[in-house]
């Protein structure tokens, strides 16, 4: 399926933190994400990338402006429906991938489906080993993640991110933490997934992803300028 509607909009979206001098971290950001497209955004450290994914992944709130998520303002929903919607609609990818060390690959790929009580544990199990299948990775599923290299681990990662079908994902340095034939392997995921009408947001510094974006911006100093991506390919 491609979808063809905005998934995501950010409008005039600021961030400031008041300390002993108020700090602008984000300044009026635009932003709008559709369905199957890989979105990249660039920034050195400090620039506000963190923020910035934070806001959208509904895990902060911006001083000022709006963030919509098929049309729905996140700033206008409760506590509660805020959690259901990005359980819902997005799946995060970490570099440090964030597995649990006492879970099997597996078992950390299901663990956000026991928030589901109408699924049995069989049935949790059948979607995990499909999308470890999907990954290639299937053959480790009872392994720990210290039983697994690096890549390993991501594409475990990756699999936990999509175990609830999310429409958007969000991933933060997804490659920082692979050698560069896994990094490809990894992004090549992504753009597959892109390709199946998925929203695919990637904040990075790395200039290799790039080749798989369809559209690139850079962050300085919590400004989002858009770049000519046939330019940075």
């Amino acid at each position: 399926m491609h979808l063809d509607n905005q998934m995501l909009c950010l409008n005039s979206v600021s961030k400031n933190y008041n300390s002993k001098e108020n700090v602008t971290v984000l300044n009026g950001v635009n932003l709008q994400l559709v369905g199957g497209k890989v979105t990249v955004i660039m920034g050195s450290s400090g620039s506000g990338k963190s923020t910035l994914m934070n806001i959208i992944g509904m895990l902060d709130n911006p001083s000022s402006g709006s963030v919509l998520i098929e049309g729905i303002d996140v700033s206008k929903l409760t506590g509660n429906e805020r959690s259901r919607l990005r359980s819902e609609k997005i799946g995060f990818i970490f570099q440090q991938y964030n597995l649990f060390k006492h879970l099997t690959a597996l078992e950390n790929v299901v663990f956000p489906l026991y928030l589901d009580n109408a699924l049995t544990k069989a049935e949790r199990m059948d979607k995990g080993v499909y999308m470890l299948e999907k990954l290639g990775i299937d053959h480790r599923k009872d392994h720990y993640p210290n039983q697994m290299s690096g890549g390993e681990q991501q594409r475990t990662a990756i699999a936990r991110s999509l175990i609830n079908n999310p429409q958007i994902i969000i991933a933060d340095e997804p490659t920082g933490s692979v050698d560069n034939n896994n990094e490809e392997s990894i992004l090549k995921i992504l753009h597959g997934l892109s390709r199946e009408g998925r929203t695919i947001l990637i904040v990075t510094h790395s200039d290799r992803v790039t080749a798989y974006a369809d559209s690139l911006y850079m962050l300085q100093n919590g400004n989002l300028y858009e770049e000519d991506i046939y330019a940075a390919k």
